[in-house]
């Protein structure tokens, strides 16, 4: 910079109103005094200095933390989970080959499923042997109970005998039951005796003891997560009491369909379901959007894809250590019926929006290893970020994957706000992806230290390679 008098200087920018702006006022001075003003002028603004009032300090301008650790990328990928009907062979799941095809394409690692008859065993055993691990629910009413005085019908597996002789591979959890507070009065009955209003809670507690020191009395089985009972009404958890000490996970339903799922209400059911498990870390083994035309909680298939990513994302955040969307395809070809349309597919196996968001963001993330301590990325985001959340992950050669999304009600216009990302941590390479869309990068910049980034109401994966 050479001396000189007091010079005025302008540009032109375009600015939104009610939208905050970085800016970076440079000056020097050499000898004598200085002067240095910041002003603004418009068609409909004369010029004026800018007004104390429509200056923001920067802590009011950046939303996420300078020095962020991040989570491990295979761990995210890992709480990633998908209901399956494996059993319903007259449904679109009667169609395994494609099913398994589905699935593989997709990326997962974990489905969740039950049944007890010889087809569905070595239907569960085929994922199994190509890494699709499954969670089982435990239920007499399909076949299956901790001994025989639960009344169990045929076959009649003991769950400690399916687990070791016949899923001993392709098995890594069990869920005690499935919503029984709703569904106790369906058949169930012990030792011959019908479940009543207040007989079900005892049930339920010996359920889970008896599954639990059944399968931890055999080292050949005691490797297996046992996940607590799921329940519908509110105040079942207190009524069940506290069950810890008989599960390794705690177990939840946060249905939250047609609002968005970074809403409150997960926060709000975590709060609730996790009392009856106190210590234990939590699962959402169901959760899901449909996509119908008969119920005013439906969304489109354009929401449901928007909606779905951000739910695993929104989960994880929130510590939740697997979440399983319900479900994998829709079971007919059926939209006047809701549960035919909870599916990521359609009943003829093609791809909603969703499956496809899915298949690109585990694509995106997937990794090979998870043993190695995550590093730190100084950064800090600007501009319009109400509303924006985020998830900062890592990769085992250290790049760094930062996942945008703006936390709103959808609908199937795209919503985008602008974003100033701020990056301390010296990067050599960045690159943007939109997986809604496809794998391709979107965008890529050489040692950036500063990114300006339309963030949509879908993820926007951001990957940071450190010098």
């Amino acid at each position: 910079m050479d001396p000189h008098t007091a010079t005025e200087n302008n540009a032109t920018i375009t600015l939104a109103a009610g939208q905050k702006y970085d800016i970076k006022l440079e000056y020097f001075e050499a000898t004598g005094d200085a002067v240095c003003t910041l002003s603004w002028t418009s068609p409909s603004q004369a010029k004026e200095i800018i007004p104390q009032s429509q200056l923001f300090a920067a802590s009011n301008l950046y939303a996420a933390s300078v020095g962020e650790t991040a989570k491990t990328a295979y761990s995210f990928v890992d709480s990633i989970g998908v209901n399956t009907h494996l059993r319903y062979y007259d449904t679109s799941y009667g169609n395994f080959s494609l099913v398994e095809q589905r699935l593989q394409e997709l990326g997962i690692r974990h489905i969740r499923d039950g049944g007890s008859d010889p087809t569905w065993i070595q239907r569960v055993n085929e994922l199994g042997t190509k890494g699709i691990k499954s969670t089982i629910v435990i239920d007499p009413m399909i076949g299956v109970g901790p001994s025989s005085a639960y009344d169990t019908k045929p076959p009649g597996y003991t769950i400690h005998d399916l687990i070791k002789n016949r899923l001993s591979t392709s098995v890594d959890a069990v869920e005690i039951l499935n919503e029984f507070d709703i569904n106790y009065a369906n058949g169930y009955s012990y030792s011959g005796q019908a479940l009543t209003d207040s007989t079900w809670i005892t049930y339920v507690r010996n359920f889970a003891q008896d599954t639990y020191n059944s399968l931890k009395s055999d080292p050949a089985t005691q490797n297996i997560a046992i996940i607590g009972p799921s329940f519908v009404y509110s105040d079942s958890t207190s009524k069940v009491g506290t069950m810890s000490q008989w599960v390794d996970y705690g177990n939840m339903h946060p249905y939250n369909n047609p609002s968005n799922p970074g809403d409150g209400n997960t926060q709000q059911d975590l709060a609730n379901r996790s009392q009856a498990f106190t210590n234990r870390p939590m699962m959402a083994t169901e959760t899901g959007y449909f996509t119908g035309t008969t119920s005013n909680r439906t969304v489109s298939e354009t929401v449901q894809g928007k909606y779905l990513p951000r739910m695993f994302l929104e989960n994880f955040n929130q510590g939740i250590t697997r979440t399983f969307s319900y479900e994998l395809m829709d079971q007919r070809s059926n939209s006047n019926n809701s549960e035919d349309n909870f599916g990521i597919l359609r009943a003829d196996g093609s791809p909603k929006p969703a499956f496809t968001a899915e298949k690109n963001l585990i694509s995106l993330l997937n990794d090979s290893s998870n043993n190695f301590t995550p590093g730190t990325l100084n950064y800090s985001l600007g501009g319009n970020t109400q509303n924006v959340h985020h998830t900062l992950l890592q990769k085992s050669n250290k790049d760094f994957y930062l996942v945008l999304w703006v936390e709103t009600a959808s609908t199937d216009q795209t919503i985008t706000q602008n974003v100033t990302l701020n990056l301390s941590t010296p990067i050599t390479q960045a690159t943007t992806y939109l997986p809604n869309q496809s794998t391709n990068a979107a965008g890529q910049y050489t040692s950036p230290t500063q990114l300006s980034l339309n963030v949509p109401d879908y993820p926007l994966v951001v990957k940071l390679t450190p010098a």
